[in-house]
């Protein structure tokens, strides 16, 4: 897709809302389109592949 420099590489910890948790391995910031707007959006890149398809919120350090 030729989205390799857009993405922002950084190791951290991601606790979902099961407890479960991975390793964050980058993140990169993309258009989200609605019929109204436009938004950027920052996504979370694990290297995993998830037993569900569904998305977390971004929690901080200090939060999770």
């Amino acid at each position: 897709m030729g989205m390799e420099d857009k993405i922002n590489k950084s190791a951290r910890s991601l606790t979902c809302f099961n407890k479960a948790t991975s390793i964050i391995v980058g993140t990169v910031e993309l258009d989200v389109y609605s019929t109204t707007l436009i938004s950027a959006q920052t996504f979370m890149i694990i290297d995993e592949v998830s037993p569900t398809i569904g998305i977390c919120p971004e929690v901080s350090p200090e939060e999770g």
